[in-house]
């Protein structure tokens, strides 16, 4: 298999790929032919730009790359854990992988994690957004298990955030506004940071 591959792909380094078992002893320790072997496994992928990942699983990859099934029980056959190493400076999120790992909304890690993605997606800035944030939003945003677990939006702030202060009635408002609040925080990154916006002006001169 590797004669066949080294002739049809005469540039690609196939020693790390195809046989990562016939190393020599320790060679896994050092971590920078861990690194070696993860970039060819992105080469192998075709992966350009870390959040590509999101769209595989550990299954997917080995599937694909039968050898790098040894290399990931260095990581205890998980993903995340090898991407964690690979790219330190990534937050990554659990739930946005194509398959989360077990008991990913039970850990108060993970949870904050995720929450912290949410608010830098829906432009949540400070505590009284998080009340206008609805269950639909979450959910679009692959929140469905966490709302599972945990019940609701305001249950999961709690459990991952516990040294804040919440209230909880204001998580059970019906009128939210959660997109209006949202479009607010996207027309407000079109101006100057001090710029005041009213969200709820109505122009007097307005007969609509």
């Amino acid at each position: 298999l590797k004669s066949a591959l080294e002739k049809a792909y005469p540039d690609d380094n196939w020693d790390l790929v195809v046989e990562p078992v016939t190393k020599p002893k320790n060679f896994w320790k050092d971590s920078q032919n861990r690194k070696a072997y993860f970039a060819e496994i992105e080469k192998r992928l075709n992966i350009r730009e870390v959040h590509e990942w999101y769209s595989h699983s550990y299954s997917s990859v080995v599937s694909i790359i039968p050898d790098s099934k040894y290399f990931f029980s260095l990581y205890g056959d998980s993903l995340i854990r090898l991407l964690k190493e690979q790219h330190p400076s990534v937050t990554w999120v659990p739930s946005l992988f194509t398959r989360s790992p077990l008991n990913t909304w039970k850990s108060k890690e993970e949870v904050r994690s995720y929450l912290e993605y949410i608010a830098d997606k829906l432009g949540v800035t400070k505590q009284e957004d998080w009340y206008r944030i609805s269950r639909q939003q979450i959910i679009e945003n692959r929140g469905k298990g966490m709302l599972s677990v945990h019940g609701n939006l305001g249950n999961a702030l709690i459990f991952s955030f516990p040294e804040i202060s919440w209230d909880a009635r204001q998580f059970s408002l019906r009128q939210k506004r959660a997109q209006q609040r949202w479009l607010l925080s996207l027309v407000s990154l079109m101006f100057p940071e001090n710029t005041k916006i009213i969200e709820n002006h109505l122009h007097p001169s307005l007969n609509w």
